[in-house]
């Protein structure tokens, strides 16, 4: 970690004192959770997603369209957030959250990315179709 010492206005200071109080969370966690990607960001990594899955075979993203988290990834987050109920979680646990919930979104996004390519090519299986309601 590198430490920054910053001077914000009082405002600023009010609201992110209030949401680490309703969060369990320390002010310089809310801050940081403040600085995240943008919804630009966001954005590209969906179309560099695109850009790697384009290039597979339609088992391959068969395969990608069907992945899960691991018992393991989903049962640690769900220890955590039990644990956040608790008590208020260390920064290397609030890290590990973040962690989680990214690796989370980035397989949400692959996701969807194998389904619509999928789509495109007229090669969804009836078992995708019916389960996101696509005729």
């Amino acid at each position: 970690m590198t430490t920054l010492t910053l001077e914000i206005p009082p405002e600023i200071y009010q609201r992110a004192s209030k949401t680490a109080t309703l969060t369990q969370q320390s002010i310089e966690q809310v801050v940081v959770n403040w600085i995240k990607p943008t919804e630009d960001e966001v954005v590209d990594l969906r179309y560099q997603i695109l850009a790697e899955l384009e290039h597979l075979t339609t088992a391959d993203l068969l395969s990608t369209a069907r992945a899960k988290i691991s018992n393991l990834e989903a049962e640690r987050l769900q220890l955590l957030l039990e644990i956040q109920r608790e008590r208020k979680l260390t920064f290397e646990e609030w890290e590990e959250i973040k962690r989680l919930v990214h690796a989370q979104d980035v397989l949400t996004l692959q996701k969807a990315c194998a389904i619509l390519i999928l789509k495109q090519r007229d090669a969804l299986p009836n078992d995708l179709r019916a389960l996101l309601h696509i005729r």
